[in-house]
């Protein structure tokens, strides 16, 4: 049975998983040109084209959420 201490030390790691992932979609927004049609600010356009607002949105969402499950919200 892991001690609690091991659970503490995965769910930190899950939580930074989250807000790299997240830092990483924003920053690389506009290389992804294979997402068509994500919601209706980049409908039936490539991710280029929009200057990749919507994973930056997306990024900005997992890094905030990776941030609130770090702080213990």
């Amino acid at each position: 049975m892991p001690d609690r201490r091991e659970d503490e030390t995965m769910t930190i790691f899950a939580d930074l998983a989250f807000v790299v992932f997240g830092v990483v979609l924003f920053v690389f927004a506009e290389d992804m040109l294979f997402a068509r049609r994500f919601g209706p600010i980049t409908d039936g356009a490539r991710s280029s084209e929009t200057g990749g607002y919507a994973f930056r949105f997306l990024g900005l969402v997992f890094v905030a959420v990776g941030v609130a499950k770090l702080l213990g919200f």
